[in-house]
């Protein structure tokens, strides 16, 4: 099979990406309420990946927003889901929603 042609022209880019090996599971746009740097943009639950010699994700990261867009590389907001060794994961960032209540409320 030929890769290319009308589909690879006709493709869309993504607006934004996290990086290969990484799955969004979750999604909360801040409120003014966080102020400074976490006012504007959106707080993402990664899921972690299982097949790498060095794990990605296991984390929430923040996108910073400018003009209703993302701007910026991604900030890590809580990291602490990988243990000391940087390689098991003791758990993973799950129901973004509930963390939504408790940081904006």
């Amino acid at each position: 099979m030929r890769f290319g042609g009308q589909k690879v022209r006709t493709a869309v880019r993504p607006d934004y990406s996290l990086g290969s090996h990484v799955a969004a599971l979750g999604l909360a746009f801040s409120t003014s309420a966080m102020g400074g740097p976490f006012a504007k943009g959106a707080f993402v639950r990664e899921h972690g990946s299982w097949n790498r010699r060095v794990p990605v994700g296991f984390k929430v990261v923040f996108v910073p927003f400018r003009d209703g867009r993302p701007a910026g590389e991604p900030i890590d907001f809580v990291s602490c889901f990988l243990n000391d060794d940087g390689l098991n994961s003791l758990m993973r960032a799950e129901h973004l929603q509930h963390w939504r209540w408790c940081l904006f409320k």
